[in-house]
């Protein structure tokens, strides 16, 4: 790959600038009356987790977390899950409901 590098803050900073440009595209009435729901995808340890809990504090939201082995109690070794004190600070669905 290239030498080209982005830091968490810029990335949170360039996806926060589209977001707010694509709401101000969106007709008076569908502003009103859509939730937004923000898909955070990408490949292991790259910062998903901490961009989802600072966009949903950004955005008084909640995180949907669609990891495999999250849903699994007990399985808490290699699955990155959220700490207690994340998932007190940001409402989390779909961790250890298995």
């Amino acid at each position: 790959m290239g030498g080209f590098s982005l830091q968490q803050e810029q990335i949170e900073r360039i996806f926060l600038g589209v977001a707010v440009e694509a709401q101000k595209q969106l007709p008076t009435n569908l502003q009103k009356n859509k939730k937004k729901v923000v898909v955070i995808a990408g490949p292991t340890a790259t910062g998903k987790s901490a961009l989802a809990l600072s966009l949903a504090e950004l955005m008084d939201g909640e995180i949907i977390s669609a990891d495999s082995m999250q849903v699994y109690k007990n399985m808490d070794i290699g699955t990155s899950k959220p700490t207690l004190e994340e998932l007190n600070f940001v409402p989390h669905h779909l961790i250890n409901i298995r």
